[in-house]
């Protein structure tokens, strides 16, 4: 194998798996954070290679990101790979310190994920497997995905932009928080909150 920055990246890409072993129960899911990644990488680190992250604040347009940026680096040669979070105007049980610490972790773990081609599906091992000679069990429905950190952050802001009530909002889908809506619910609730804008903006 060539000693070079890009053949250690090739190894650890081909070498690395990260299984999502977490589970959170509220919304239904299976994950991996950051430091699961880092946990699973470091017995595979190549001598002299080292992994760095960063975040940075940035404002793109008019609203503030957090940019994670996730390094591979070996003998003064660098391949990076960045991930953005935008942090939401607001959450409900969390102090600021708490939403900014989640919203680096949530890009840290894509920027990590981006740098070393980790899949981000369904782990296998989540499905059950049919033992031969046994007849298979009957088809259940999938468990709806949840929108992620970023979609949820853009049905906040139409909200505030049409100037909805978050709490009708919610009961109007049944479910508690924002961050619950499915994909389905999401889409649903991001066309009509734009045509209402579009409404009101026409009656301006």
């Amino acid at each position: 194998m060539t000693d070079s920055i890009h053949s250690h990246l090739s190894f650890l890409q081909k070498k690395l798996s990260v299984k999502k072993t977490r589970y959170n129960k509220f919304a239904n899911y299976h994950y991996r954070n950051a430091e699961d990644i880092v946990d699973a990488l470091k017995p595979i680190m190549p001598e002299g290679v080292y992994i760095t992250m960063t975040d940075e604040i940035v404002l793109i347009g008019d609203r503030y990101y957090l940019k994670s940026t996730a390094s591979i680096c070996f003998n003064g040669d660098t391949v990076s790979a960045s991930a953005y979070a935008r942090e939401p105007l607001e959450k409900k049980g969390s102090d600021v310190s708490q939403i900014t610490g989640g919203c680096s972790t949530y890009s840290r773990r894509y920027a990590l994920s981006g740098l070393l081609a980790l899949d981000d599906g369904e782990d296998v091992d989540n499905h059950d497997n049919t033992q031969e000679g046994k007849p298979a069990p009957k088809a259940t429905t999938a468990p709806p995905v949840m929108i992620n950190l970023d979609q949820e952050t853009e049905i906040n802001d139409l909200l505030n932009e049409y100037g909805g009530d978050k709490n009708a909002f919610c009961q109007h889908f049944k479910v508690n928080n924002l961050y619950q809506l499915t994909h389905e619910q999401y889409k649903v609730a991001k066309d009509s909150l734009n045509r209402k804008i579009a409404k009101k903006r026409m009656g301006e």
